[in-house]
């Protein structure tokens, strides 16, 4: 706004903003067993959640994200709870 008002002058751009217009593409539909899993909870034993980000099995993870999410699969941006950032 002060630049705008022409109360204060900027540094030149040193790189153009890269332009997004929304539209990124999707992630590819990746085959995984998707048969249901009948046992007891206790047979089934603990369950382990690990981070997928920046491993093999993200695309998996972005592929079903896309196939069963009420909203299909978006891509993060800005600072999560587990970026370098936050640490």
């Amino acid at each position: 706004m002060l630049y705008r008002a022409e109360l204060i002058e900027l540094p030149p751009v040193r790189q153009a903003p890269r332009q997004h217009n929304g539209k990124s593409a999707k992630p590819a539909i990746l085959p995984c067993d998707e048969s249901p899993v009948q046992v007891s909870l206790s047979q089934l034993g603990a369950l382990e959640l690990r981070q997928v980000r920046r491993t093999p099995e993200e695309a998996l993870f972005n592929s079903l994200m896309q196939q069963h999410h009420y909203l299909g699969y978006t891509q993060p941006v800005g600072e999560t709870p587990n970026s370098p950032a936050t640490r």
